[in-house]
């Protein structure tokens, strides 16, 4: 069973927000991420020079670890943030994601084909079938995953399509 659509920027940035929500502890792993380094930096240099110079080398760490916390938190991870996605699409670094796309199923997995390629997942990959009122994810395992819009299906069953997807995904012991 295959279904063709089409993949507009504002889909892809709706992808993001729901990966947020599909996924438990995105926000957990950004804080770990973003705040973990620069405050365990900031607990080893108070570890090692309390005893002999005070606190005051962890209170002047304190501004670079902040701006590297900063720092850590506007970069990564990159495509999550809708600004970097807005970035990308006029750098032209979206040209695979956005367009014309096609999702096949099949009892190894999900194919997708698009303008970059094609790609399949098995369904040992897929995390997550996750679907709101406007759109259905498949997350995978692997830091990917696929958006299906139901507005934009050009070919194919919507409903089915997904009522099949989470069939054989179950089925598969996913």
């Amino acid at each position: 069973m295959t279904v063709r659509y089409t993949i507009a920027l504002e889909d892809h940035k709706a992808f993001q927000a729901a990966v947020r929500s599909a996924v438990g502890g995105f926000l957990q792993v950004r804080c770990l991420q973003s705040f973990g380094g620069p405050i365990s930096l900031l607990f080893l240099v108070w570890l090692f020079t309390h005893y002999e110079y005070g606190i005051w080398p962890t209170i002047a760490g304190i501004a670079p670890a902040i701006a590297l916390s900063i720092y850590l938190w506007r970069e990564s991870p990159g495509l999550w943030r809708r600004a970097n996605l807005e970035s990308m699409h006029r750098e032209g670094k979206l040209s695979g994601h956005l367009g014309e796309h096609s999702l096949e199923i099949s009892k190894d997995g999900l194919l997708e084909c698009n303008a970059a390629g094609q790609h399949l997942s098995r369904w040992r990959e897929i995390q997550t079938i996750y679907s709101t009122a406007e759109h259905t994810l498949f997350i995978t395992r692997t830091s990917t995953g696929y958006i299906l819009p139901k507005k934009s299906v050009i070919e194919g069953n919507y409903e089915q399509f997904i009522e099949s997807a989470r069939a054989l995904w179950q089925a598969t012991g996913a």
